[in-house]
């Protein structure tokens, strides 16, 4: 069920409860069917723990840095970041917890509607969900639209 018992609100996050148990899994025959997890390797960034999780889609490899303890949380934020930064950025996060996922630029609204990415069965959507179930997170909160965004403009209908 996602249902989930306390309440979330957000102007401009939105949350995504990951399916744990639908979580990707190599095949027997040993070749991944869908996103296979490549490798799940501790490390130390900046002056905490965190995680470096690879999948492969289709031949392609996919990387997250998961900062601090993520598993079994609810609302953990998710954050684009250049991937030339992505370790550094993770040594600067003040968050008790979030997931970086790595852009090849910076990107001009901080994380993707997911919705938006054109094809739900596409490689990037796939390893992004396989990042973000192995990180062992119960859900995530995605930004889809900048905090800074001006309103919306008031129509003037004296006219």
């Amino acid at each position: 069920m996602d249902v989930m018992d306390e309440p979330f609100f957000s102007w401009n996050r939105r949350r995504m409860i990951l399916h744990t148990n639908r979580c990707p899994v190599p095949e027997s025959s040993g070749s991944p069917a869908g996103a296979g997890l490549v490798s799940d390797v501790p490390l130390t960034v900046g002056t905490r723990r965190g995680r470096l999780i690879t999948v492969v889609v289709d031949d392609d490899e996919y990387v997250a840095l998961v900062v601090g303890d993520v598993r079994g949380r609810h609302d953990v934020p998710v954050r684009r970041v250049v991937t030339e930064g992505l370790l550094i950025e993770g040594s600067r996060s003040r968050l008790d917890a979030e997931i970086l996922l790595p852009v090849s630029e910076a990107p001009v609204v901080p994380v993707p509607d997911v919705r938006r990415i054109p094809d739900p069965r596409g490689p990037y959507t796939e390893a992004v969900q396989a990042l973000l179930a192995y990180s062992g997170a119960r859900s995530v909160t995605v930004e889809f639209a900048p905090a800074s965004r001006p309103a919306a403009r008031v129509l003037n209908r004296s006219a």
